[in-house]
């Protein structure tokens, strides 16, 4: 009879982690016990004895209790990017991220980089400032990359003269990177700079009105005035969609985007 659960207490030497992960690789339940300060420090036991690659399959759950109290809980998940501190593209890697259970956070980056494996966490990753982008600018990269995902939800930041980052739904990230780096190729062709693209989660902190405005539900609009009439532009791919005109929470009326966004 194979048991649910076993409880391997405690993992210490080498021979004890090696039959830690042939029983978790034959499908045993195994609830492991490591003594460490920190929780990335009970995973950080694992490397250099078992293959890298294969630790988020051994290892997908981390509880850390102190005084017996849970204090964290991290899961971990094997994906391929470009490694956080990092942005040229061609140093996309196979990379471990560590993110907290309940709020998906990311918290550190594990990694091969050249002979040494790296664990990075994500808070110390100083942010490459952005700098200011005009409105006219930014709205025609949107316009052009909305034209290859289905989320309203896009932030656009500028990095450099030359470059941008694009921050979409994790789900979006393949239709933006297209089959074998070709979509995103074109993209940058099209646009001129170079394009790092990241994961948008809605626990990110907005970074100007305009993300603001659209993690809240509201739309940019553009207003214009003529003698007889009030009208508000809207982004192209917006039309058709019913939108709510409200000021200060009270709703004014409600009407459908035309075809010229308007």
């Amino acid at each position: 009879m194979r048991p649910d659960f076993v409880i391997f207490d405690e993992l210490r030497k080498t021979p004890d982690f090696e039959a830690f992960a042939d029983m978790r690789l034959s499908g045993i339940g195994l609830v492991g016990v490591i003594h460490s300060t920190k929780a990335i420090e009970a995973i950080q036991r694992f490397i250099g004895r078992i293959d890298l690659g294969m630790i988020p399959s051994i290892l997908d759950t981390v509880i850390f209790i102190e005084d017996g109290e849970i204090c964290d809980v991290l899961e971990l998940k094997m994906t391929v990017k470009v490694p956080s501190g990092m942005q040229e593209r061609d140093l996309a890697r196979p990379v471990i991220e560590v993110r907290d259970f309940e709020t998906h956070k990311l918290k550190y980056d594990i990694f091969v980089f050249g002979e040494q494996v790296s664990v990075i966490p994500v808070g110390s990753v100083s942010a490459q400032p952005s700098l200011p982008m005009k409105p006219q600018e930014k709205k025609e990269i949107e316009r052009i990359i909305r034209r290859q995902i289905n989320s309203k939800q896009i932030r656009i930041t500028k990095l450099s003269k030359n470059s941008i980052r694009v921050e979409v739904p994790e789900d979006e990230i393949p239709l933006i990177i297209g089959r074998k780096g070709k979509t995103i190729t074109e993209l940058e062709k099209k646009i001129g700079m170079r394009i790092d693209v990241k994961a948008l989660h809605y626990d990110d902190e907005p970074t100007d009105s305009t993300d603001k405005a659209q993690l809240q539900g509201q739309l940019p609009v553009d207003i214009r005035f003529t003698k007889t009439h009030v009208i508000l532009s809207f982004q192209e791919d917006l039309r058709g969609i019913n939108v709510e005109i409200s000021t200060n929470e009270k709703a004014l009326f409600q009407g459908s985007i035309g075809k010229k966004g308007e």
